[in-house]
C-alpha cells in the first residue's frame, strides 16, 4: 500500500509435519539468517509450530526468516512475501 522507495517484505516460512499432533511436540524458539536456516531445519526434524515477529525495517534487506507456522500436514517449506 505504501511505497516509500523500498518495499518492506516479511518472509514467511511454513514448516510442515506429517501425522504429528502439535500439543505433543516441543515448541522450538530460534531465529537465524539465510543459509543457516536450511541446515538448522535439516538438523532439527522435531522443529514445529512457531512464530517469530521481527521489525519490518530489519527484514527489508531480505535476510532472515520471520515466521514459522504449524500446518500439520506434510514435511516441507513454503516461502511467501507479505507487505504489498
Amino acid at each position: 500500500m505504501e511505497s516509500s522507495g523500498v518495499m518492506r517484505t516479511i518472509m514467511v516460512v511454513s514448516f510442515l509435519f506429517l501425522d504429528l499432533e502439535p500439543p505433543q511436540l516441543p515448541i522450538v524458539d530460534f531465529q537465524t539468517q539465510g543459509e543457516d536456516f536450511s541446515s538448522c531445519m535439516q538438523q532439527n526434524p522435531s522443529l514445529m509450530a512457531h512464530r517469530i515477529s521481527r521489525d519490518l525495517d530489519s527484514v527489508s534487506n531480505s535476510k532472515g526468516f520471520v515466521l514459522t507456522q504449524w500446518q500439520g500436514r506434510r514435511l516441507g517449506f513454503e516461502h511467501k512475501r507479505i507487505g504489498e
